[in-house]
């Protein structure tokens, strides 16, 4: 079995109005599933909280809900800072970031959003 992180950089700039915003991400065709998904924040651009996220063109992956929920800490080994209990087909599908502020941040909120993704060996399959 192979894996392999995809990251998806979100930056919003200081000054940017609250309200909804998406981020559409191709996901590596490649490794046809995605087994996790994770965010690091970088800079929480003076924001208490913020709504994230994930759909794809027939469904609703996560409803929107605190980024808190998607957060893991260093303190775990890297195989276990990923939210596990919604895997989805990726198949190099494009998917939609959902991201809600409810205040205009006072400097960049800028956040990685993980795919953990996976693909089978031949003799798995």
């Amino acid at each position: 079995m192979q894996q392999k992180i995809q990251n998806k950089n979100i930056i919003v700039p200081a000054g940017t109005a609250a309200g909804a915003t998406t981020y559409r991400v191709a996901l590596d065709a490649e490794y046809p599933e995605c087994v996790g998904i994770s965010i690091i924040e970088n800079a929480n651009g003076g924001l208490s909280h913020y709504d994230v996220g994930l759909k794809d063109d027939t469904k609703t992956i996560i409803d929107p809900a605190n980024s808190q929920l998607l957060k893991v800490g260093t303190g775990y080994k890297a195989d276990d800072r990923f939210l596990r209990s919604v895997p989805f087909k990726g198949n190099g599908k494009t998917v939609t970031i959902l991201l809600e502020t409810y205040d205009v941040p006072g400097s960049d909120l800028n956040f990685d959003f993980l795919f953990l993704l996976r693909k089978r060996d031949e003799c798995e399959q």
